[in-house]
């Protein structure tokens, strides 16, 4: 019986995340894509359904659209999706807001191997 695979959209400015997490899982069960940002995120999702997001502050910050309008609407329209929050120190207020508007869990940058894989793992 072949293995599901879990379908993993880290959206971030930079590659740190995305390529961790593929050095990390690499021969598991995982699939981790990059999205660079959070404006084409839906759209994404629609085309290619995913079993977790990861959205990084920066990425949050960085886009034009609404992020937790946006966390909202995957909330609605994909409960399924586990939404991890990955903060900078100085934006735990937003992170406090992100799981107010749908995501699971959220992490303080910076966040290590162990904590990383396990948020994705559990």
């Amino acid at each position: 019986m072949a293995q599901e695979i879990t379908r993993i959209i880290v959206v971030e400015k930079e590659l740190g995340i995305t390529l961790r997490l593929q050095r990390m899982l690499s021969g598991d069960r995982y699939e981790v894509v990059r999205e660079s940002s959070i404006d084409h995120v839906l759209e994404r999702i629609e085309r290619e359904p995913c079993d977790v997001l990861i959205v990084t502050s920066v990425a949050f910050h960085a886009g034009k659209i609404d992020g937790l309008e946006m966390l909202e609407v995957i909330g609605a329209s994909n409960p399924r999706i586990q939404v991890l929050f990955v903060a900078e120190p100085q934006d735990i207020d937003l992170a406090m807001a992100a799981l107010k508007a749908g995501s699971y869990h959220y992490a303080k940058q910076p966040i290590n191997d162990d904590e990383l894989r396990l948020l994705v793992e559990t």
